[in-house]
């Protein structure tokens, strides 16, 4: 349990002294209040459940935008941090560590999976900030809320997983275009041009992030009364798998 804890504190250390990876949450906050503050004043509907239907409408809009984004700065943190152990030759030490390789695997991953739920975090803050602000149902909104941060933390699991798959059995920096496009395939290319289009709903089981921008999903998730009950089976269906 030592080792696995030492091996564990250097992988945070390499993920907070990059500056990227240190700035993104703070600029992940700040985009998501500023987009949420400007689009809210638009929800002046007087009777509750229209307000709430709204708020909910315009979380999704942009949950389905930023929290892709998200799942690109997290599949990049998992190419380095794996590049880095196996891939690179100044770090070539490493492998004279005496540590498994179950260690050093499993600490990269709850590392990258706890830097991941700092987005939920601060996605769950300012969710439940402009809900009281705008005095919304704050039942339908803890249920909506439940519901996203399960989704976040799901998806960048299994986002946090392929990038250290594919890291692990590509070799060179090909990686980067292979996980570039990847995110791409799994999120926006799918959405768009593949299931809706072709009408092949099964594919939306190896869709990242499970946000869509178009079809009935899109639709039933903005209902703050029964939407969430209708897809919550199916969903449960696509994690599971």
């Amino acid at each position: 349990m030592h080792k696995w804890w030492k091996q564990f504190k250097l992988e945070n250390r390499f993920i907070y002294r990059n500056w990227f990876f240190l700035l993104a949450p703070f600029a992940f906050g700040a985009f998501i209040l500023l987009i949420f503050a400007i689009e809210s004043p638009g929800i002046t509907n007087p009777h509750l459940v229209d307000a709430t239907n709204q708020y909910l409408s315009m979380m999704n809009s942009y949950q389905v935008m930023i929290h892709t984004l998200t799942l690109g700065v997290i599949m990049l943190l998992a190419v380095l941090n794996m590049r880095r152990h196996y891939n690179k030759t100044a770090y070539a030490i490493n492998g004279a560590w005496p540590v498994s390789q179950t260690t050093i695997l499993s600490a990269i991953y709850i590392a990258g999976f706890l830097y991941a739920s700092i987005f939920t975090v601060i996605m769950s803050a300012v969710f439940w900030f402009l809900a009281l602000f705008l005095d919304v149902n704050m039942t339908a909104a803890a249920n909506a809320l439940a519901f996203y941060v399960l989704h976040y933390e799901w998806s960048y699991g299994v986002t946090l997983a392929l990038a250290m798959f594919l890291a692990a059995v590509i070799p060179g920096r090909i990686v980067y275009l292979i996980a570039f496009c990847g995110w791409m395939f799994g999120t926006f290319f799918l959405d768009q041009f593949i299931i809706f289009r072709y009408h092949l709903y099964f594919l939306k089981t190896f869709h990242l992030s499970q946000f869509f921008m178009t079809g009935i999903w899109h639709s039933l998730i903005q209902d703050s009364v029964w939407g969430l009950d209708i897809i919550r089976r199916e969903i449960w269906f696509s994690r599971l798998f």
